[in-house]
């Protein structure tokens, strides 16, 4: 559990920086500005929920294990 959780946070990681990127290709105008937006706004919705479930499966670990997951 603790390694899935793990793969998780690299993969938000690597989403975050998905969104870095697209946002400075905004800033510099290199694509559409409303879809670029529209398409940040849905990525940013999935990594939100990502977040919220890592969270969760965080609290149930340390449930169960006794002792707090302090990674993620």
């Amino acid at each position: 559990m603790a390694r899935e959780l793990r793969k998780w946070g690299v993969h938000y990681n690597q989403g975050i920086h998905a969104l870095n990127t697209v946002a400075l290709r905004i800033r510099h105008g290199d694509r559409d500005f409303t879809d670029m937006m529209e398409a940040v706004e849905r990525a940013a919705a999935l990594l939100e929920e990502t977040e919220v479930a890592a969270r969760g499966m965080r609290s149930d670990m340390a449930a169960l294990t006794g002792r707090p997951a302090l990674f993620l």
